[in-house]
């Protein structure tokens, strides 16, 4: 998702992005102005596209 994501009356950008398995992706989004370094509040998103189960997904 590329985002903005709202929440909160928030509005988050996507801010790092990776893909460790083929049906994994792991996303964090930070509000304007702040950054990985540095920040208060964060989201997080975890995504299985398909076909992976829980014990797949940790040991990735």
């Amino acid at each position: 998702m590329p985002g903005p994501l709202s929440f909160n009356a928030v509005s988050y950008r996507l801010s790092w992005s990776s893909h460790p398995t083929a049906n994994y992706y792991k996303q964090e989004y930070l509000p304007a102005g702040e950054t990985s370094e540095h920040y208060q509040s964060m989201l997080l998103l975890d995504a299985i596209a398909q076909g992976a189960n829980v014990e797949a997904v940790v040991s990735a």
